[in-house]
């Protein structure tokens, strides 16, 4: 299992720094061509990042990836339950 996301130190501040325009009033309020570059390389809808991004700890308690990741991560665990599984499928895909 990997830990942690697999993209360069610039595709994150890429994506941090495209977030900071979407949600500040004072800035542009899109997605740049490269941070939905970076996104969809992730296999996240650009319709959820902003939601991911924005509201993440009351989305999720426990882990978060798509239910491929997230019954592997329990398996592996041996935990039964998948904690935060709807919100896994819903906002991340089925993997």
């Amino acid at each position: 299992m990997s830990r942690g996301l697999l993209f360069s130190v610039e595709d994150y501040l890429q994506i941090v720094d495209g977030k900071g325009n979407i949600v500040r009033e004072d800035k542009a309020g899109h997605i740049s061509h490269q941070s939905a570059l970076i996104i969809n390389r992730l296999n996240i809808p650009e319709a959820n990042w902003l939601k991911l991004t924005t509201e993440f700890g009351q989305l999720f308690k426990g882990p978060a990836g798509n239910l491929q990741q997230l019954t592997q991560y329990c398996e592996h665990l041996d935990r039964k339950r998948q904690q935060s599984a709807s919100h896994c499928q819903k906002w991340f895909g089925a993997g």
